[in-house]
């Protein structure tokens, strides 16, 4: 696992792909619509982007100390 979460980048990527799929496949068979698809992707990569800063400013302050 460890050589797919290199690959990928992380943990974080892998959960957010994950996501993507799952959102993809519920807009293929009609449980969502586009503008679900649209929100759900804006809230996921959103969340992804905000947690990966924190942490590399985080690292960055520990780093300093």
């Amino acid at each position: 696992m460890k050589k797919v979460y290199d690959f990928l980048g992380g943990r974080k990527v892998l959960f957010a792909l994950m996501l993507l799929g799952v959102i993809t496949m519920a807009l293929f068979f009609g449980y969502a619509k586009i503008s679900d698809w649209t929100d759900f992707m804006k809230w996921v990569f959103g969340i992804y982007a905000a947690g990966n800063g924190a942490e590399h400013i985080a690292s960055a302050l520990k780093k300093d100390k």
